[in-house]
């Protein structure tokens, strides 16, 4: 089973939305208007995005769709 995973990029209504400081999101997606580029290079950003691959493990997947990683 592969599971989507949004490599690069922050919407409100997703559950780890408070992870992310207000400083490390960008601007918004081409045809995405309530999702916003995040700064990767952010440490709480990294923390999340690594969250994020934990969580796919604990749902058993065998790999991840990364998703939102190039404007």
């Amino acid at each position: 089973m592969i599971c989507y995973f949004s490599a690069g990029s922050f919407a409100q209504w997703r559950d780890d939305a408070d992870r992310i400081p207000a400083q490390a999101i960008g601007n918004t997606l081409d045809g995405w208007d309530d999702e916003r580029w995040v700064d990767t290079r952010d440490a709480a950003v990294r923390d999340m995005l690594a969250a994020r691959l934990d969580l796919a493990v604990e749902r058993g997947c065998h790999g991840v769709e990364p998703d939102n990683v190039t404007a």
